[in-house]
């Protein structure tokens, strides 16, 4: 029997208030001597208003008000009291600083981890031990920068599948309104996919398929239910893998972890050493020298760090770009000028040849668009979170061990003060001389930055060029653009659009 929305935030407010009460005893009293102010209950609940709605105009008013009124740090509401407090810093000096240390290295303990991983945090994403993390990280950056060359080329099969992507459009989507969300999705999957595996992702395979839909839903949840559980697992830690609407809630994503653990079996099986085209090839060979008890890559613990990496690049890496894409084609079709003056530069620089990512560097105003893109409509708004492993100071202000940090890294990108008419899309911006003085970090900064950045940005490249050479694309003319995010959560996903790539 399912739980209705009324019962569900009541069951939330009631949780709430007892760990609020639990709190108060003089047993979790501690020392908040210069501790960060804490924002306005009544702001912040009006910016969640706003966030579900996906109004990123009133989130970002919101977010000014905070920084005017309480300056650069800022505390939760109430969070203070929960197990754990939870910061917000809206200044880019101070979060690069501190995403370089050790002190503020470690990813927010909590029941998923528990529950997905059963054991002990395999991967990259949520690894907080940073010696285990360094040492997967390190192999997993080098490995992908080494898909730079021969028949696995990384720029290669991005330009295939780009190239697949427009036969595709132009067999059954030419002058037709078409929604864009798995018209991009898959072609970014099959990139990704074809560097971990050597082969394109099988979506008639029904758990393949399965799969697929999995992590399309759970990369863009944002209504009422989620954000209420996202700060549960915030403040609870440990305690919610206990709660039987978080399991059933986050019970799907065994199906990825199921699916990359036979991926890792079945690859095993059939490995031959020596033999290493792909990057699973790569990490099975190193499994296969570890001879370090203790290493990350030996034995079962190595296998299942590969079936977490792999999942993660896949997951997040492909993902991440087809909404990234989703976003750039949304603003090129809604700025038609802006679209005109990027084709110019293609037909000057490119004529009528494939592009390659050697062209990335005499086609600056392509590269601003992208990089445009990625401020205005900034993936993952509050980056992903840290958590520190011990008492320090920030911006002046005494932060406890074990308190959660997040970078406002939207706010910042959108930022009066730094950028001029920060709600325009305005590409010429990064054609500027001191572009390159202003915080810009879609891809994170410190010590956990994406280890693909140079991937991604390679493959979001290849994909603008081949998509905007070969057609000019509009809105459908029954629909008004609408570039407000479908709602602001833990990313920022487009509104489902109609659109229409017509031939040049």
């Amino acid at each position: 029997m399912g739980i209705s929305p009324e019962e569900f935030v009541l069951f939330s407010i009631s949780l709430t208030a007892i760990i609020c009460l639990l709190r108060r005893s003089p047993r979790f009293k501690t020392n908040c001597i210069k501790s960060p102010p804490e924002a306005s209950l009544i702001l912040v609940l009006k910016m969640v208003v706003a966030a579900v709605r996906g109004n990123l105009k009133e989130v970002l008013k919101g977010h000014q008000l905070l920084q005017k009124r309480y300056g650069s740090i800022v505390a939760f509401p109430l969070f203070r009291t929960f197990i754990r407090p939870c910061i917000l810093i809206s200044d880019y000096q101070l979060v690069k600083g501190i995403f370089k240390t050790s002190a503020c290295f470690a990813r927010p303990n909590n029941g998923f981890t528990i529950y997905y991983f059963d054991d002990e945090v395999r991967g990259l994403g949520l690894h907080h031990d940073e010696a285990k993390w360094s040492e997967i990280r390190q192999f997993t950056f080098r490995k992908l920068q080494e898909h730079g060359t021969g028949k696995n080329a990384f720029d290669a099969i991005s330009a295939d599948e780009a190239s697949l992507l427009i036969t595709q459009i132009s067999e059954n989507y030419s002058n037709k309104a078409v929604p864009i969300d798995d018209l991009f999705s898959i072609p970014m999957m099959n990139v990704i996919w074809r560097v971990i595996s050597g082969r394109r992702f099988d979506f008639k395979d029904t758990e393949a398929s399965r799969v697929y839909h999995i992590i399309s839903k759970f990369f863009s949840v944002g209504d009422l239910k989620t954000v209420i559980f996202l700060a549960l697992l915030a403040v609870l830690g440990n305690i919610s893998n206990k709660l039987l609407l978080w399991i059933r809630f986050l019970k799907p994503l065994k199906t990825i972890r199921e699916f990359f653990i036979e991926y890792t079996k079945s690859s095993k099986e059939n490995f031959k050493e020596g033999e290493i085209n792909t990057f699973t090839d790569a990490f099975l060979q190193k499994i296969q020298e570890a001879r370090d008890p203790n290493s990350v890559f030996f034995g079962r613990v190595g296998e299942e760090n590969l079936a977490a990496t792999v999942g993660e690049l896949l997951a997040v890496g492909a993902k991440s770009s087809s909404v990234t894409l989703q976003w750039i084609t949304l603003y090129l079709a809604a700025y038609p000028e802006k679209q005109e003056i990027l084709q110019e530069e293609l037909d000057s620089v490119l004529g009528g040849r494939v592009p390659t990512i050697d062209d990335q560097k005499v086609m600056p105003y392509t590269t601003a668009v992208i990089k445009e893109t990625m401020r205005i409509a900034t993936l993952f708004p509050a980056g992903v979170p840290r958590q520190t492993t011990e008492d320090l100071t920030i911006g002046g202000y005494h932060i406890s061990k074990g308190t959660i940090v997040a970078s406002n890294t939207v706010a910042i990108h959108n930022d009066p003060d730094i950028w001029e008419d920060p709600e325009i899309f305005r590409p010429e911006r990064f054609l500027c001389s001191n572009a390159i003085d202003k915080p810009f970090f879609p891809f994170g900064t410190g010590k956990r930055s994406c280890p693909a950045e140079h991937l991604a940005k390679h493959n979001l490249f290849i994909f603008v060029t081949s998509i905007f050479q070969r057609f000019s694309v509009s809105v459908d003319n029954t629909e008004n653009i609408n570039l407000n995010p479908k709602h602001y959560s833990a990313t920022l996903v487009p509104s489902s659009h109609n659109l229409v790539f017509c031939p040049r």
